[in-house]
């Protein structure tokens, strides 16, 4: 037979004593990883910061490597112009001067020449300022044809200054004055 427990059987709930799980250390766990991913975040916007400065540097650097590289091709352009390109100026300027080259021939000689200079110095400038140096470049020849037609017009008045007077020479030694006369004014009319 079962043996019967004795004891007190009005307390129907038995004495429970309050038990400690051991303590953890899941608490300072948590703060380290926090700490952790803090740090992380940090170094990573360290990093990108530093990523940032170093962009703005290498573009710094870039844009003053470029004006320096377009300071030097407007160098080169204005030696060409103030050397190769005077000279080609002064001579078609002579040709015109005295009455050897018309005003037309001679913005074509400019033309063909301005362009032979600016092709050799083409390949010494930045691609990137190629088009704005040609357009300046280009101005400064265009100024430069402003004197062909004026010089042509004195050229012209000075030739038929001279051939009047040469005229007037030829015909004044005819024998016959009145012979000599009626050719200078016929030529005149001319």
């Amino acid at each position: 037979m079962a043996k019967i427990p004795m004891g007190d059987f009005g307390n129907a709930l038995p004495e429970v004593q309050q038990t400690r799980l051991p303590q953890s250390n899941m608490g300072d766990f948590a703060n380290t990883v926090g700490n952790l991913g803090q740090s992380l975040s940090d170094y990573g916007q360290e990093q990108n910061k530093e990523q940032r400065q170093q962009e703005v540097a290498n573009k710094v650097a870039e844009l003053n490597n470029n004006k320096i590289a377009d300071q030097q091709a407007q160098l080169h352009i204005d030696e060409a112009y103030s050397t190769k390109f005077s000279d080609a100026y002064a001579d078609i300027k002579n040709r015109v001067g005295n009455g050897s080259l018309s005003a037309q021939q001679a913005n074509i000689e400019l033309t063909q020449k301005s362009d032979d200079i600016f092709k050799q110095l083409q390949p010494n400038l930045p691609l990137a300022s190629v088009n704005n140096l040609r357009d300046e470049w280009n101005s400064s020849v265009n100024k430069s044809r402003a004197s062909f037609a004026p010089l042509q017009i004195k050229a012209d008045e000075q030739m038929q200054h001279t051939q009047l007077d040469q005229a007037s020479q030829i015909y004044g030694r005819y024998a016959d004055p009145m012979e000599g006369q009626q050719k200078f004014d016929s030529y005149v009319s001319q």
